[in-house]
Formats: structure tokens, sequence, C-alpha cells
């Protein structure tokens, strides 16, 4: 479909882009991004699920995981408030959302730069910018959790990633100690 000028300006200013030279292949390459994600999330997630529910409930529960962790959501797709409580200690499914957090965090002009270059002294200062400052946050988050709270290290990884936008959650909040909080506010 054909997108009017105002339609290509929306894009243009959502998207944080300079001109309007190449709007529409960049919006493909969004939404086939987003699909190429959610899709590797919810083959993923569903070798998890499938463990504990049966097949048609474990694919609703992998599709909703999927979105709402790549889209930095942090639904709590299970109920009864226990989020991802069940599953602390499942390296696959606490690997699949931490990358889907990320990924879905550092946006897709960054992915885009990424592929495109493939070389950090390439890119560009923005995607620079937002891949070192996560890193930093989330390696600095990792080791300040697993100093202030008797969790394990993918648990302290998991909870660096999630703190900041997410909102997912391995363990109980609200038992950490005032240090650990103090530490996912800051992060």
């Amino acid at each position: 479909k054909k997108f009017s000028f105002k339609g290509r300006l929306l894009i243009k200013e959502g998207l944080n882009v300079d001109s309007f030279k190449g709007v529409v292949s960049l919006v493909k390459s969004v939404l086939l991004m987003t699909f190429c994600f959610e899709l590797v999330g919810v083959i993923l997630s569903f070798i998890v699920f499938v463990q504990d529910y049966p097949p048609l409930h474990a694919l609703g529960n992998s599709i909703f995981h999927s979105i709402a962790a790549f889209n930095n959501s942090g639904f709590d797709v299970l109920g009864g408030l226990q989020n991802l409580i069940p599953y602390r200690d499942d390296v696959l499914l606490n690997l699949t959302t931490c990358g889907l957090i990320i990924f879905g965090g550092i946006g897709f002009l960054v992915i885009l730069d990424v592929m495109k270059q493939k070389r950090f002294k390439k890119l560009t200062l923005h995607s620079k910018v937002v891949i070192t400052s996560s890193i930093v946050l989330i390696v600095v988050g990792t080791l300040l959790l697993k100093a202030t709270e008797d969790i394990s290290w993918l648990g302290a990884f998991f909870q660096s990633v999630s703190a900041r936008t997410a909102g997912f959650s391995t363990y109980t909040i609200g038992e950490f100690t005032n240090a650990g909080l103090f530490v996912l506010c800051v992060l």
C-alpha cells in the first residue's frame, strides 16, 4: 500500500530518521524483523511451556510471552501474579526472554545498523551509544544484584535486563533487600 505524505511524515518522526528516502522499505524491514524475532521467541518459549501446559495453551502462552518480551511490556503470561517465577531456573526461557527484551529495547535502527555495518567501528554514534550503555547497564546491574541479593547469576542477569524496561520477574521483588530494590530503581 502506498503511504500518503502525512503517513510518511509520521513514520519518519516515529522512527527518528532524517529523510523520507527509504521510509517504506524501512517499515517493511521493521515488520519483517519483528516477525522474525517474535517467531524465534515463540518457538523457544514453546519448548519450555509445552512441558507444563497442553500444546494449544503452551502455544498461546508462547505467542503472548514473545510479543510481550520483544515489546518490553512485561505482561504476566501465567496469571496469578507469578510472572516467570516458576521458571527462574529454566535457562532456555530466561535467555530467550532476555534476548527478546534486549533486541526489542535497543531498537530497529540499531539492529539494522549492526546488520549493515557488521563492525562496531563503522556503526553510527547512536548505535555505539545504545549498545555500549546497554552492555554497561546489564553487566553492572547483574554484578550489583548478585552482590546485594541471594539469587543465582542467571536470576541477577535476568533481573538486570528486565528492570530497565520490561517488568518481567523471576524472583519476588517484594522480598528483595533495600539495597537490591535501590539497584533495580537505578537501573
